[in-house]
């Protein structure tokens, strides 16, 4: 399109654009010396564009030259509004409930009370640098997203013009390097369990590195002690038991011998098709957050210092990768991993100088093939 000006009014337009954002088509335009972007509530598809070449755009260009633009009134909501639109759009996701939570806690008990476009790039980067005080900077990346999704609502609604959410430079995320449990110390921390389910809980745990979330899902169905396996086909977070976020979360995993006097101990006194339950009331459990108190009673019996408690699965894996028993893959297909490229990348440091075990007779030149098949 062609730059156009008006002849009655003050009103300068310069060339109307589109542009493509996630998918919907926008225009782009200047008015008077001032850049505007609008979307036109469509998807970018040629035949959108054509539709908006012979239709919409004819209008706005009236409407800007005539003196109209930029009269229509602004009907920008509380921040809340925007984001429960954001929250409808999610409802399908199985993290739901987690990321529920976090907008309710973190973005609408801050913003929820003011008007979206009363709130600036200041009040987000004070936003930011609050919360660096409590949380990573990988973790408020993600927030961010979240934040700027919410604040894109409005723009698509033309209630605000910029996303005062993108473009914020966060500090580097250095990643604290948490150590796996020693033998020992997992004999204490199980022997020193703050009560007897428990005890076995942590049993589970560090013998096969299941994840808190999946421990919390089994019923008695999915352990096998016949056949010496567990079936781990769900997982439990905020109140809501789903299947594993990936296809090789769904798995089979051995029994040791060492975990079986656990479970069938444990299994003998069950008063429920879980195999684990609160014990405040008897139902099961909302979420792994509820195992916090448990597990910082355990350390201080234990006398360890307490780290989270999904560094049993760290403590196993670590374990079995110096043991050698297991592939690599094998163990990655044990723990829910579709590959090995993840043990490698999060495990190789904590495995340094195995290799100097290897016995010194060995001679990698050596030619063994004919003794193997004589």
């Amino acid at each position: 399109m062609l730059p156009m000006k008006s002849t009655g009014s003050s009103k300068e337009l310069r060339m109307i654009t589109f542009f493509n954002r996630k998918g919907r088509l926008y225009v782009q335009f200047e008015v008077d010396g001032k850049r505007y972007q609008r979307s036109l509530k469509m998807e970018d598809t040629i035949a959108n564009r054509k539709f908006a070449t012979s239709k919409i755009i004819p209008k706005l260009q009236l409407k800007i030259l005539n003196g109209e633009f930029g009269k229509e009134k602004k009907e920008a909501k509380k921040f809340e509004h925007y984001a429960k639109l954001y929250l409808k759009s999610k409802n399908s996701l199985k993290t739901y409930n987690e990321l529920s939570s976090l907008v309710e806690n973190k973005l609408v008990k801050r913003f929820g009370k003011t008007n979206i476009n009363a709130i600036g790039r200041g009040d987000v980067k004070a936003f930011i640098d609050d919360g660096l005080e409590e949380i990573t900077p990988t973790r408020m990346s993600s927030i961010l997203q979240i934040f700027g999704a919410i604040f894109e609502i409005a723009i698509d609604y033309e209630h605000i013009e910029k996303n005062p959410a993108r473009n914020h430079r966060l500090p580097k995320h250095i990643k604290k390097t948490e150590e796996p449990f020693t033998p020992s110390q997992v004999k204490l921390l199980i022997e020193n369990a703050e009560s007897d389910w428990f005890r076995v809980f942590l049993a589970l745990a560090f013998y096969t590195g299941m994840r808190t979330g999946e421990i919390i899902a089994l019923t008695w169905n999915d352990i096998d002690l016949k056949n010496m396996a567990i079936t781990i086909s769900k997982s439990r977070r905020h109140g809501v038991t789903s299947t594993p976020k990936t296809a090789s979360g769904i798995r089979q995993v051995p029994i040791f011998d060492a975990l079986s006097v656990y479970l069938k101990k444990h299994r003998s006194s069950a008063r429920s098709i879980y195999v684990f339950v609160n014990p405040r009331n008897g139902e099961q459990f909302w979420s792994s957050k509820n195992l916090k108190s448990y597990w910082a009673k355990t350390c201080k019996n234990a006398g360890i210092e307490k780290t989270r408690l999904y560094n049993t699965r760290h403590t196993f894996i670590t374990n079995m990768l110096k043991e050698g028993t297991l592939s690599i893959l094998e163990i990655a297909q044990i723990v829910g991993h579709k590959n090995t490229e993840m043990i490698i990348k999060n495990y190789a440091n904590f495995i340094r100088g195995e290799q100097l075990r290897i016995s010194r007779s060995l001679d990698p030149f050596t030619d063994s093939t004919a003794d193997k098949y004589a």
